[in-house]
């Protein structure tokens, strides 16, 4: 069976949707209902600016893929494993 690698990278962009969802709801929240103070603003920027850095990372590793290849998967039963 052989399934392409691809399918995983949607996979991924299942989970983005959701952390972008996420992640809109923290913000809202952190904004809304934190102290109006310089603290909450920072610890926003903060929050925002590690998210952008892990976006950032991840599309650094994930473009080095090639993602049409094939991935096997129980390819070959009649080979002993040892």
């Amino acid at each position: 069976m052989a399934i392409q690698l691809a399918l995983f990278l949607y996979i991924y962009y299942g989970f983005l949707v959701i952390w972008a969802l996420l992640f809109l709801a923290v913000i809202y929240h952190m904004l809304k209902f934190g102290l109006k103070s310089f603290a909450t603003f920072l610890l926003t920027f903060i929050f925002i600016a590690v998210a952008i850095l892990l976006l950032n990372v991840s599309y650094i590793y994930l473009s080095q893929v090639d993602w049409s290849k094939m991935i096997v998967i129980w390819g070959n039963f009649s080979s002993p494993l040892f």
